[in-house]
């Protein structure tokens, strides 16, 4: 179970994996690259086993710490890359949202009325639109006329089909 030299070890492997990622770019003159997978394998877990640690380890407050902690760290240092001069903000972004829950949100304005659940009769929705009765007159009262078309092909018969008739302008 959980105990206080475990922690204090687990607390050690996290410092011990910044630190070496620091002292490793220092000796390459660059900056120092931190990540959620190099934190796992630093711990000796998953990534998604540490995305989910705060969640399933809710009897370890000092461990949730620990992890929140280090969590943060990584989350600063990939936003921080957002920012640098040259650097393309794809990558940075891929693991913003990965690995701490950012999402592009969009906001959408209405201007308007809104009208949700309302019930109308025939009666009350027909003078709201106003057309809507001639028009479904109109379709109802067309009569189709069959033509006969000769069929290209020797083996078949004729084929029918329907067409409305022509309206006769006023």
């Amino acid at each position: 179970m959980f105990t206080k030299r475990n922690l204090h070890a687990f607390q050690a492997t996290i410092h011990a994996y910044f630190d070496g990622k620091d002292a490793e770019a220092l000796v390459a003159k660059r900056a120092p690259i931190y990540t959620m997978e190099g934190l796992a394998r630093a711990l000796k877990c998953s990534r998604s086993t540490l995305l989910r640690y705060e969640d399933a380890n809710y009897d370890a407050p000092a461990f949730c710490d620990a992890v929140k902690s280090a969590r943060a760290r990584v989350a600063e240092w990939t936003e921080e890359r957002l920012y640098r001069a040259g650097q393309h903000p794809a990558s940075p972004i891929f693991s913003l949202k990965n690995n701490f829950g950012w999402k592009d949100v969009q906001t959408m304005e209405h201007q308007g009325a809104v009208l949700m659940g309302v019930m109308m009769t025939d009666a009350q929705r027909l003078p709201l639109v106003p057309a809507l009765p001639a028009v479904i007159s109109q379709v109802l009262e067309a009569k189709p006329i069959i033509e006969q078309i000769p069929s290209n092909n020797a083996e078949c018969s004729a084929l029918e089909t329907a067409a409305l008739s022509p309206v006769s302008e006023p």
